[in-house]
């Protein structure tokens, strides 16, 4: 279904943690510090920016996927779950593993839901700030991560984007104050796609709002697309309201999940982004077979 996560048919869900602000393409660069691919050079200005998650059968062990991690070569690792705030016991496993192999924390918070129900904006903000504190002071990690996919109201988070910009001022104040940053939960892939393609029709690129849309939709979820423009239209509105509040309630990325096979395509998005706020994060990266 339009704007809901695709279901993933492989048995291990590796998703690349790619922050486009720690590294630039060029194509003139020295290719003794560049990986080359498509005679497209990637320069890293900083330090290796890709991260892992290991969404894996029940029963593999954390030392089996800390060992795949380090395989990968990966210095970002997101845990598999969130942290639910309302079933928070002083500790994650997944998260200590990480950090004792060496690997940043990509951690999410959630504020209640889980199991297909949808977390709710805190209703007593004393409460929340202690239990985020909690969370920072034990795991530290690299980057707080505040809710998962705030635009799907059915699924992931029923506040206003105004109650979730609140949230998320919340959250990134004292996560700046404990040396994290700070990012908003992922807005979900299939709502970026819509936030560029309808960019290019309000400037008047209708040709290139098309091309776009095959690019980034196979024929079955463009088909859907095209059907469903009440519900694409309330989407956008939505996600246009997220998307304004980020870089004032403190975000120092804005991060959303993304799931289209085309480069070009991500290339397109990433450039419609950095128009509002020039830090890019994605915190889920994967593929999904036609049909599903």
């Amino acid at each position: 279904m339009l704007f809901k996560r695709p279901r993933i048919g492989i048995i291990v869900l590796l998703v690349l943690i790619v922050i486009f602000a720690l590294f630039k393409i060029s194509r003139f660069s020295d290719p003794q510090t560049t990986l080359s691919k498509n005679n497209t050079r990637f320069e890293l200005t900083t330090d290796n920016p890709f991260g892992v998650m290991i969404g894996a059968p029940l029963g593999m062990s954390l030392n089996t996927k800390m060992q795949a991690a380090k395989q990968l070569g990966v210095t970002y690792y997101r845990p598999t779950t969130a942290i639910f705030l309302d079933k928070w016991n002083g500790t994650c496993k997944e998260c200590a593993a990480a950090s004792r192999n060496g690997l940043r924390l990509i951690l999410t918070i959630r504020n209640g839901g889980g199991h297909g129900n949808p977390s709710t904006p805190p209703k007593d903000e004393k409460a929340y700030l202690q239990q985020v504190s909690e969370i920072l002071d034990t795991h530290k990690p690299e980057v707080l991560v505040v809710e998962n996919e705030e635009n799907s109201m059915e699924l992931f988070y029923t506040g206003t984007p105004q109650e979730y910009h609140r949230e998320l001022k919340i959250a990134c104040d004292l996560a700046h104050s404990k040396n994290s940053k700070c990012t908003n939960g992922g807005l979900v892939s299939s709502l970026v796609i819509g936030l560029v393609y309808d960019n290019y029709i309000q400037n008047g690129q209708l040709q290139k709002a098309e091309q776009f849309l095959d690019k980034a939709l196979t024929s079955e979820k463009l088909t859907e697309f095209k059907s469903q423009k009440t519900k694409v239209e309330m989407q956008l509105t939505r996600g246009k309201g997220l998307l304004t509040g980020y870089k004032s309630a403190g975000a120092d990325y804005v991060n959303f999940h993304w799931y289209s096979d085309s480069p070009e395509a991500l290339a397109e998005a990433k450039v419609y982004i950095e128009h509002l706020q020039k830090c890019i994060l994605s915190s889920r990266r994967g593929t999904h077979k036609t049909g599903q």
